[in-house]
C-alpha cells in the first residue's frame, strides 16, 4: 500500500446526509467518475479517496478527513493543488482547510524550508491571509512573454522600482513614470 495525503474539508450539510456526501467528495477528488464504472481493482481500493473521518465541529457543520493516493499527484505541485481542490472548490458548502502531506512529497517539494510556515517567516505574515497579485509577463522586442523566472522576477523588480519611484515623486506629468501615462 502506498503512501497517502489528507486532506481536510469544512462540510456544510444535515448529519443525515453527510456520509454520502463526504463519499462523494472523495470519489470527486481522486478518480471524478462513478465508481461503479471503474473495472480495475487496482484502481478501486488504491486510488478512489477515501473517507478517513467525519467529526461534527457544529450544528450542521463536519470535518471530512479524506486520503488520497499519492500517484494521483504525481509529484507535480500543479496536480497536487488541483487534486486537493478539484471541482470540490466551486461547491459553496466545502472548504480546503488542512492537509497532511506524507513525506515522500515533502521530500518531493522541498521540504520543511519551502513549507507555509516557511513563506510566512520570509514575508513576515505569521497570522493573516497571504495574498498577491498576478504579474503579466514582461515583453522582449518580439512581443514575447521572455522565458520562466527571469520574467517574473523583472517584471516583479520592475513593478517594485516603478511603485517606489512614483511615491517617492511630487504628483507631476513630468514626474509621472511613461508606464502610468498611457
Amino acid at each position: 500500500m502506498s503512501p497517502r495525503l489528507q486532506a481536510v474539508y469544512l462540510v456544510r450539510c444535515e448529519a443525515r446526509s453527510i456520509e454520502e456526501r463526504a463519499r462523494a467528495i472523495a470519489v470527486e477528488q481522486s478518480v471524478e467518475m462513478p465508481v461503479s464504472a471503474i473495472a480495475d481493482d487496482f484502481v478501486r481500493s488504491e486510488i478512489v479517496g477515501r473517507v478517513e473521518g467525519i467529526t461534527e465541529r457544529a450544528s450542521g457543520l463536519f470535518e471530512v478527513r479524506v486520503s488520497l493516493a499519492v500517484e494521483t499527484v504525481g509529484y507535480d505541485p500543479g496536480q497536487l493543488i488541483n487534486m486537493l481542490f478539484g471541482n470540490t472548490s466551486l461547491h459553496e458548502d466545502v472548504v480546503l482547510t488542512d492537509v497532511a502531506l506524507p513525506q515522500e512529497l515533502v521530500a518531493v517539494f522541498g521540504g520543511p524550508r519551502h513549507g507555509l510556515h516557511a513563506l510566512r517567516r520570509r514575508v513576515g505574515a505569521p497570522a493573516r491571509a497571504l495574498t498577491c497579485s498576478p504579474l503579466r509577463p514582461r515583453y522582449g522586442t518580439s512581443r514575447r512573454p521572455m522565458a520562466g523566472r527571469r520574467a517574473t522576477c523583472r517584471a516583479s523588480r520592475a513593478i517594485s522600482t516603478r511603485c517606489a519611484r512614483r511615491s517617492r515623486s511630487p504628483k507631476t506629468s513630468a514626474s509621472t513614470p511613461s508606464w502610468s501615462r498611457r
